[in-house]
């Protein structure tokens, strides 16, 4: 046919990783490639957890409770062809935490060619994807003056703009949808999550077509003891439901050690489970991190993430009140129990890290 426009060679493989046939009419979501190294190795299990600045990318309800500025950032090679870049960062202020999150993938997509016999001479066509980030998270307790005898309730959402593009073509779409999450800790080790993603998602092609971007709704449960994490979630959409699960093991200061399941769905009526695995160093507050992902499908799609992060401590204070001359203080609070000896003062200051 002379009027062939396009030969491809390839499919944008950074969507092979969850995209279903049934969903074929559907965007997808750029982030399922990776949400970090952390997660992915905890088989992206962190709706209840993100308690650092991957929440940008999992549940921005978790900005809400980081009292420290921060920055992340990942790479990988999906397909050994396709690559993925993701930037983060967080700011907190007296009125909630910011963040700012950035994705990236790209890849070869074929030829324009009106020849079905050869290439030679074909022009290439790169296809390239990007989503900008703005995420607001925020401490109800702070906000309303809760002492948290209750819990503590925290809330965020995310606003992503989007945009497609295939280079070499006149083809390129952008759109933009919403995240709202929440995340509920009734005490210093235990958390639920909720999330909903991309709200209102849709992606808008020059060509005049309309892609929606499916509802996602993600429910999550974790417990993080002195040296391990426990997480787990399960995702829905109206395509399927998704189940992932991951531990996290701190045996020594500053060195994690993780697993996980990661459920990905093949069509409406099939999935598959990929195993993950990784290891994390931190060391003044500098992270390194490194997450291993065994594909289920597609042996060729598994997949290293390295990831650098930065955030550095954050000091609490609190006053506390001597009522009993010389002897030794007891402070109790939320997120833990600590001891001040102090021999004069009425008054003394405890400053302790989160």
């Amino acid at each position: 046919m002379n009027n062939l426009k396009f030969k491809l060679l390839i499919v944008v493989s950074c969507l092979l990783l969850v995209v279903s046939a049934a969903d074929a009419a559907n965007s997808i979501d750029l982030s399922v490639a990776g949400v970090g190294a952390r997660p992915m190795g905890m088989g992206r299990a962190f709706t209840a957890l993100s308690d650092d600045v991957n929440a940008v990318f999992s549940n921005p309800a978790g900005l809400g409770t980081q009292k420290a500025w921060g920055f992340t950032s990942m790479t990988t090679k999906l397909m050994d062809r396709v690559e993925y870049r993701m930037l983060g960062g967080t700011y907190p202020t007296d009125f909630g935490t910011f963040g700012v999150g950035y994705l990236s993938a790209s890849t070869p997509a074929g030829y324009l060619t009106t020849d079905k016999a050869s290439l030679s001479g074909a022009q290439a066509i790169n296809y390239s994807s990007s989503m900008l980030i703005l995420s607001y998270g925020r401490d109800l307790n702070e906000a309303i003056k809760n002492s948290g005898s209750i819990g503590k309730l925290s809330v965020g959402a995310n606003f992503k703009a989007i945009s497609n593009q295939f280079e070499g073509t006149d083809g390129s779409g952008t759109g933009s949808s919403a995240d709202v999450g929440l995340i509920y800790k009734p005490n210093a080790t235990v958390s639920t999550g909720l999330t909903f993603q991309n709200v209102g998602g849709t992606i808008n092609w020059k060509s005049g077509t309309k892609e929606d971007m499916p509802l996602t709704t993600k429910l999550g449960g974790a417990v993080n003891l002195s040296k391990v994490a426990l997480a787990a979630d399960i995702e829905n959409s109206s395509s399927s439901t998704l189940v992932h699960g991951g531990v996290e093991y701190r045996p020594f200061d500053g060195i994690a050690l993780r697993a996980g399941i990661d459920q990905s769905a093949l069509s409406r009526s099939e999935s598959t489970f990929s195993y993950s695995g990784g290891v994390g160093v931190k060391m003044s507050g500098f992270s390194f991190d490194y997450a291993y992902r065994q594909d289920g499908t597609l042996a060729s799609n598994s997949t290293h993430y390295f990831s650098i992060s930065f955030q550095p401590e954050a000091v609490k204070t609190a006053v506390v009140q001597n009522e009993q001359s010389d002897d030794a203080i007891t402070l109790s609070t939320t997120d833990g129990v600590y001891r001040l000896s102090r021999k004069s003062a009425d008054k003394s200051i405890l400053s302790y890290y989160q």
